[in-house]
């Protein structure tokens, strides 16, 4: 099944933000993405914003970022326009398997102050756990003529891939079967 081409407008790269208008499934975020590496592991979100209003984040740059195996904590920062008249559902999954892992993601309220809306980690209590997907997926609501800048926290301990991608909630699911039927195929083939 062929997934149709995303409506994304790409505004102001350094400010790395992502304009959706009528969106139909997917758009990859990497070269949109803006990264702070966390050297100590012990920034905090106030700290991170203090970071970001000075400059030390830095565009990705590519659509890929590989890190390797690397112990380490890394923050990213995207920013989303909902220009359309009507709120925008969609998912954002981070490209990386859950082992070795904790992703905690924020986002700048109205009145700038940061709130956590989703964490990876079973003990913590923010509003939402992740999809159960194999990758980290998170699902987020635009609202109508809503910009938001969502920061996420990314505690490493194993190989790690800085990739993130938004999709709508069918283009998710169609990119979801789609990805079940070839591994369905592949292990098919391998079991004959």
């Amino acid at each position: 099944c062929i997934l149709l081409l995303s409506l994304f407008c790409v505004m102001g790269v350094a400010h790395a933000q992502i304009t959706v208008d009528a969106i139909e499934a997917r758009h990859e975020i990497g070269d949109q993405l803006l990264v702070l590496e966390d050297s100590s592991g012990r920034m905090g979100i106030a700290e991170v914003l203090e970071a970001d209003r000075t400059g030390l984040f830095q565009l990705k740059g590519s659509k890929s970022f590989k890190i390797g195996y690397k112990k380490a904590t890394y923050w990213t920062k995207f920013t989303i326009s909902n220009r359309s008249d009507s709120n925008q559902k969609l998912i954002l999954e981070y490209f990386f398997n859950r082992a070795g892992k904790v992703v905690d993601l924020y986002y700048s309220s109205e009145n700038g102050a940061p709130v956590k809306i989703a964490s990876t980690d079973k003990q913590d209590p923010a509003q939402l756990q992740p999809l159960s997907h194999r990758f980290i997926a998170f699902p987020l609501t635009l609202k109508a003529q809503e910009t938001v800048a969502y920061y996420s926290r990314i505690e490493n301990r194993a190989f790690l891939d800085l990739d993130h991608t938004l999709y709508t909630e069918s283009g998710f699911a169609e990119n979801y079967k789609n990805n079940y039927v070839f591994f369905g195929a592949f292990f098919g083939i391998m079991f004959i």
